[in-house]
């Protein structure tokens, strides 16, 4: 799901929703290295600027890619195709974690958006630059 509450041209959306079924298929498994691809569909529920609510039948196509660089260093790359009436959605979100101790990471991250409702062409994306601290609990 995402929500982005500060959009404000037609056709994008305030949020949007989509839940499926389909089926998938690891593509390389190995202990460094893993990616998979789903696809199937599902129901697209969106909130679009200016107040409409879409409902409808949708279709998503996912690729999930996951490398062990060292010991302490991973990078990931995940991408997801929705289409619908609505609109063709794609997402691609690429990820750098690096273990600083055996409790904290640091993860950078590069997300791009792309909406063919505001550019047809897909070459116009929103593009989001992440930098976090990761602490985990076990």
């Amino acid at each position: 799901m995402s929500i982005n509450k500060q959009t404000k041209t037609a056709g994008e959306y305030t949020q949007d929703v989509f839940a499926g079924v389909g089926v998938g298929n690891r593509i390389f498994n190995s202990n460094d290295t893993q990616w998979s691809i789903q696809a199937g569909p599902g129901w697209r529920s969106a909130e679009v600027v200016g107040g409409a609510t879409v409902s409808e039948v949708a279709a998503s196509i996912s690729s999930n890619l996951y490398a062990s660089l060292t010991d302490t260093v991973f990078i990931s790359n995940d991408t997801d195709v929705i289409y619908s009436d609505l609109a063709a959605t794609i997402s691609n979100d690429l990820a750098l974690n690096v273990a600083l101790t055996d409790t904290l990471a640091l993860l950078t991250s590069y997300a791009t958006r792309f909406n063919d409702q505001t550019d047809n062409s897909f070459f116009d994306g929103e593009n989001t630059f992440g930098v976090s601290a990761v602490y985990n609990f076990n």
